[in-house]
């Protein structure tokens, strides 16, 4: 059996993580993904204070270790009960990288 686990550091979140590592500890031999998608929206509008200019890389970047830091977070309830969990966090639309989005809009 598998389970997929999102993870945002909410706490909503945080207890479904709970709860999946509690049933993950009962059906035991599960295997466990916890992942983490960030979305950098498109603005119309350059931020406030610079004009012109956005750094996506480094907001890329930013929101990448923000992931990671999270997914580290995540595995704690896991790494407790001695079970082990693969993750994995990816910058991108949640909808298209799950494969859920339709075509954009015109």
């Amino acid at each position: 059996m598998r389970i997929l686990v999102a993870a945002d550091g909410s706490s909503h979140a945080n207890r479904a993580l709970d709860f999946a590592a509690r049933l993950a500890k009962e059906l035991k031999g599960v295997e466990v993904t916890l992942i983490n998608v960030g979305h950098i929206p498109i603005t119309e509008s350059p931020p406030i204070g610079n004009p012109g200019y956005v750094d996506y890389g480094a907001m890329e970047e930013a929101l990448e270790r923000a992931g990671r830091q999270i997914l580290e977070d995540a595995a704690k309830p896991f790494a407790a009960n001695d079970m082990t969990s693969t993750s994995r966090a990816a910058a991108s639309d949640p909808a298209r990288f799950f494969g859920a989005a339709k075509s954009p809009r015109p």
